[in-house]
């Protein structure tokens, strides 16, 4: 594909959002397919469908075969095969197909988006089409196994480390709950550190904070940038929130800080809706191996964390969602 390559047509107009291209007819999304050098139909799409082993890998085949093209003609060609299979109900990648959906159904950042480009509007749906697949199983087991990892978590890497698979049941969670004792207040029960949330992300923080506060945690701090403070504070009614991490900080600085704000509290969320720039990443790798209080990382938190995964090491407990 040419570095010069200039969309023409309904693909010279494509914005990145999946919901509108729901609204393309078929012949304008082969037609920007073809002019990114991708030539399909219906029958030939099915027949490609059944010969990937998963989605994945057939989005990988088309932008491999389309060569260098900008971000947003990318997003175009990975996001059709995704409208394709679903507008023409093409028999393949069941498993596949119905792990990412509930990810991204349950992703606090994108259900809205994702559940409409689903045509699922629904949790509840998405959780009943889970459910009736699983229990048509031979092996139920073997076949949760392979959808989580298609997700990206290889079943294996849930006993690695001598860390043992953990199955939470009614009385594992029952217990979370006690009656609590009628002296207590908000000052005993508990102080969560929300750290997350960036210019048009803030809806994963908020949802995390709200959650917090549903579970029973008597206070919770969010801390998320600055461009964002005044959108993340418009929905607060409960919690308090600060600037964290500030742009102009060195990243030793940053954590520094926020090592004296967070291992103060009881708990810390670390991810949910954060900026991915490099300066938050080298914030997250500097933070996490000071902090001493159980921390949940989540979202964006795991993407950095990928890249310098030896900043598990030390601290006190984890949990990667």
């Amino acid at each position: 594909m040419s570095d010069e390559f200039t969309p023409t047509g309904a693909l010279a107009h494509w914005d990145g959002r999946a919901a509108n291209l729901r609204d393309w007819s078929d012949e304008n999304l082969l037609e920007g397919l073809a002019q990114l050098g991708i030539k399909t139909d219906k029958e030939q799409f099915a027949k490609d469908a059944v010969a990937a082993p998963t989605q994945a890998s057939m989005e990988d085949d088309w932008l491999e075969a389309i060569g260098k093209v900008d971000q947003n003609m990318a997003t175009f060609v990975w996001m059709s095969v995704q409208e394709l299979w679903e507008r023409w109900k093409v028999d393949s990648w069941p498993k596949d197909r119905l792990a990412r959906m509930f990810a991204y159904l349950v992703d606090a950042d994108f259900s809205t988006e994702w559940a409409d480009r689903f045509h699922a509007p629904t949790g509840a749906q998405v959780m009943t089409a889970l459910e009736a697949f699983i229990a048509a199983q031979d092996d139920p087991k073997a076949v949760v196994d392979e959808m989580v990892e298609s997700l990206g978590m290889p079943a294996a890497a849930l006993t690695k480390h001598g860390r043992p698979r953990t199955v939470l049941g009614d009385d594992d969670l029952r217990c979370a709950f006690a009656a609590r004792p009628d002296e207590a207040h908000k000052g005993t029960l508990g102080h969560v550190y929300v750290l997350g949330g960036s210019v048009g992300r803030t809806g994963a923080v908020r949802m995390a904070l709200d959650a917090a506060m549903r579970a029973g945690v008597g206070t919770a701090t969010v801390g998320t940038d600055e461009a964002a403070l005044p959108l993340v504070c418009g929905a607060l009614y409960e919690s308090m929130a600060q600037v964290a991490p500030k742009a102009s900080e060195a990243p030793v600085s940053a954590a520094e800080r926020l090592d004296g704000e967070i291992n103060k509290r009881t708990a810390a969320v670390i991810g949910p809706g954060m900026s991915t720039s490099s300066h938050a990443g080298q914030v997250l790798i500097e933070l996490l191996p000071r902090l001493m209080v159980p921390v949940v990382i989540d979202a964006d938190g795991l993407n950095h964390l990928a890249r310098r995964p030896e900043a598990l090491a030390g601290g006190g407990p984890r949990v990667l969602t």
